[in-house]
């Protein structure tokens, strides 16, 4: 399945304070998934690191109203809560990833995924592996579907006539935007 999901890069940035790059998944009845994935060293700047992701998520979510979010990395404590908040993205993460700290987050707003399960480093990696699932298939968005008028040249002919033949006095004496509607009505 993995491999008919068509996903391309919408974005990548890296300074001496942050590395990030943003995915954009397209699934086939469901919404579009974009992925983050960031990389905060430890010691470095909070703040433009903080209004990095701020300024490309509000690009993001320009573009993609709908999207769902995935966003993951080593936030070396970065303070990310309050911004994943406004955009109801929650940390699936609620142990320590290395040591005593919770430096590795994974945020999403996909309600179908579960707590993360913490998992042993792989060779000499200080950071634990992190295995997410879901609790079920991804659900299909409800989406209403409308209908609309076909206009043909015949229907348009037959509505213009119709308007032409009506007394249009009562709609023009009317007093107030009420009367003039409900004449048009009558």
């Amino acid at each position: 399945m993995a491999d008919n999901l068509p996903t391309s890069i919408i974005s990548s940035h890296t300074t001496t304070t942050y590395s990030a790059i943003w995915t954009l998944t397209k699934i086939p009845k469901y919404d579009d998934i974009i992925t983050g994935c960031i990389y905060h060293p430890p010691g470095c700047e909070i703040d433009e690191t903080l209004d990095y992701i701020s300024s490309a998520l509000a690009d993001i979510c320009k573009k993609y109203p709908l999207a769902k979010f995935i966003i993951a990395g080593d936030f070396n404590h970065l303070p990310v809560e309050e911004l994943f908040a406004q955009l109801d993205i929650y940390n699936l993460i609620d142990f320590n990833t290395r040591e005593n700290a919770k430096l590795d987050l994974i945020c999403t707003n996909i309600s179908e995924y579960k707590p993360a399960v913490q998992l042993a480093p792989i060779s000499t990696n200080d950071h634990c592996c992190v295995l997410i699932k879901s609790s079920s298939a991804l659900k299909t968005p409800k989406y209403i579907r409308t209908n609309r008028r076909v206009i043909t040249p015949e229907r348009k002919s037959q509505v213009l006539g119709e308007l032409a033949r009506e007394s249009w006095d009562a709609v023009y004496t009317a007093d107030n935007v009420h009367d003039k509607a409900e004449a048009l009505q009558l």
